[in-house]
């Protein structure tokens, strides 16, 4: 494994808490970010906590994407990503605070890729052309969000969050969405299969099935 570390500052002119509540706002993510956040589903948050589906354009209009679990907690200056990677298993951490300096507010992120090992085969060329990557993708999603900051700080009765984001539950659990009973009977199945085996302890003796 070849791990990348890459800290990122960005100073933004714009109020602190403009710019805190958009970074702590993920139910932005898959509308304004669209070209290369095609997806983003809550599975799980409490108070602190939240996990989620990522399906993630690796460089946009390239049709190359990757499927992540996103575990993430809200700190008092920003947020702890962690992306686990659905196939390899590899994981990515982002650590993200905001902090105000004067009349700029700075977002200072360490995000730490853990890669395949050939990466360091070429340690002269191929880092600079993963850095190169994360800053384009990067750069496409930062000039999107200084657009929306930027809109709101010229109308300032916009809302922070737009109407048409969805509503953020206090608690949530996708465990809730499909077993709010005790019975995993389907009540709006199409077609159903009953099946019931018997096995002898030489092998299976007995099938029926019904519908």
């Amino acid at each position: 494994m070849y791990k990348i570390l890459v800290r990122r500052i960005v100073k933004i002119k714009a109020p602190y808490q403009l710019v805190f509540d958009t970074a702590q706002d993920w139910t932005h993510f898959s509308h304004l970010h669209h070209k290369v956040i095609m997806s983003h589903p809550l599975l799980y948050k409490n108070t602190e906590r939240q996990i989620f589906l990522y399906k993630a354009r690796r460089l946009y209009p390239l049709p190359f994407f990757d499927h992540y679990v996103i575990f993430r907690e809200d700190l008092p200056d920003g947020y702890r990503n962690v992306y686990v990677n659905a196939k390899s298993g590899h994981a990515h951490t982002v650590d993200c605070k905001v902090e105000a300096h004067g009349e700029e507010t700075w977002v200072i992120g360490d995000h730490l890729f853990s890669l395949p090992s050939y990466w360091g085969l070429l340690p002269k060329l191929l880092p600079k052309i993963f850095l190169w990557i994360y800053r384009r993708r990067m750069d496409e999603i930062l000039d999107e969000d200084l657009e929306w900051i930027y809109e709101r700080m010229i109308a300032e009765d916009l809302p922070l969050v737009d109407s048409c984001a969805p509503e953020i539950p206090k608690n949530y659990d996708i465990m809730d969405e499909f077993f709010k009973t005790d019975t995993l009977r389907v009540p709006d199945a199409r077609f159903e299969y009953h099946l019931s085996e018997a096995f002898d302890g030489k092998g299976r003796i007995h099938l029926r099935n019904r519908r």
